[in-house]
């Protein structure tokens, strides 16, 4: 395991700046959470409240009807890009098969393709 230590020496800074740009933030907004804190966002004033602000969220018809609302949009975009994909590399290939004299040509043609049918299916 220890055969290739430098390696690790290289993703040492990628892994500093990852926990300084992403794990901190997250720790600290868990954290700052189970506090009360001023609207002046003075964060010497900020009281213990524990779990208050999850039982607030959680008991509020908003949160659940955005929730919902994110649900719903999340589920249609992604069925509705996964339905226009297929048309639309079809209606790209056949354009592009009335230019083809046919044979290996269209062959590689359709390999190149590939790329951007995947793109279509998954660009959800």
């Amino acid at each position: 395991m220890w055969i290739h230590r430098a390696d690790y020496g290289y993703v040492l800074p990628a892994l500093i700046v990852m926990l300084i740009v992403i794990a901190y933030p997250v720790y600290y907004t868990i954290d700052l959470s189970f506090f009360q804190t001023p609207a002046g966002l003075q964060l010497r004033d900020k009281v213990f409240i524990g779990l208050e602000n999850y039982r607030t969220i959680l008991t509020s018809a908003v949160f659940w009807k955005v929730t919902w609302n994110t649900i719903v949009w999340t589920v249609l975009s992604t069925v509705f890009a996964f339905l226009l994909g297929p048309p639309r590399f079809l209606a790209f290939r056949f354009f592009l098969i009335r230019f083809e004299l046919g044979g290996f040509a269209l062959l590689v043609r359709l390999a190149r393709s590939f790329p951007f049918l995947f793109q279509l299916f998954f660009s959800s």
